[in-house]
């Protein structure tokens, strides 16, 4: 059955809780739904206008689909795990965020990486996170233990004044789409890439420390674009403005 809000309404759900598949969570558009309690599983939809906040000590997302008017998680330890359909806008404030052995974010949502700076990472070194939405912000992408792949509708975009630090340790990220530092954003790829997409330094600060391989493109668009090892792809510069700096080329 679903569990609804009033429109007026305030509900702060403390102690254990689960959504079970088939589950719909529903706020109005003044409603507001709070998970303070030591932990929380999702399973099912959560939906509706309203504002919707995770805040336990663990926060477990399995195979949910989030489409509510404002998301934000705060907890300390959370996990996705299976198909996540994200179809808003998630914030994510503090924390880490980490992955299960093969999960995919799509939709068409934004996983909005905040301040204080998350890290999103693998819970062991082969976990599998499959990018089709949009990962926007700063932090740590990676962190030297997860599978990245940034699928042909995947957007991976460094947005804030701290640095995006994208890190899979010795498995290359594979990128079919764009990762690009946005205007005032920096990126720091440190793996090694196979770019079938684009990487774009779109008025921000793009840089890959190491090898970069494959078919794909890189955009300057006012930006700068810098290599610290091999390279070998087009360059395209859109705006006439921006730097491309290369330690090695071929």
């Amino acid at each position: 059955s679903d569990q609804s809000l009033a429109t007026d309404g305030y509900l702060s759900v403390f102690g254990r809780f689960t959504e079970e598949a088939g589950v719909t969570i529903t706020t109005t558009r003044s409603g507001a739904f709070s998970f303070d309690g030591a932990s929380a599983t999702f399973a099912g939809a959560i939906t509706g206008a309203g504002y919707v906040g995770f805040r336990e000590a663990q926060a477990t997302f399995d195979g949910a689909r989030l489409s509510a008017g404002l998301m934000r998680l705060s907890s300390s330890d959370a996990l996705l795990e299976n198909a996540i359909t994200l179809t808003t806008t998630l914030q994510l404030e503090g924390g880490s965020l980490e992955v299960g052995p093969s999960t995919t974010l799509g939709g068409g949502g934004i996983l909005q990486m905040g301040d204080p700076p998350v890290e999103i990472t693998g819970q062991a070194a082969g976990d599998v996170l499959t990018n089709e939405d949009t990962i926007a912000g700063a932090g740590l992408l990676g962190g030297g233990r997860m599978v990245m792949v940034n699928a042909a509708s995947g957007v991976i975009e460094a947005t804030g004044t701290v640095a995006l630090k994208i890190d899979t340790g010795t498995v290359a990220i594979q990128n079919a789409g764009l990762i690009e530092a946005a205007s005032g954003g920096a990126a720091m790829i440190q793996s090694a890439v196979v770019n079938a997409g684009v990487l774009e330094a779109a008025g921000g600060v793009l840089f890959v420390a190491a090898a970069v391989s494959g078919s794909g493109d890189a955009v300057i668009a006012g930006g700068t674009l810098g290599f610290g090892s091999s390279f070998d792809q087009a360059v395209t510069y859109t705006t006439g403005a921006g730097q491309l700096q290369l330690a090695r080329s071929r």
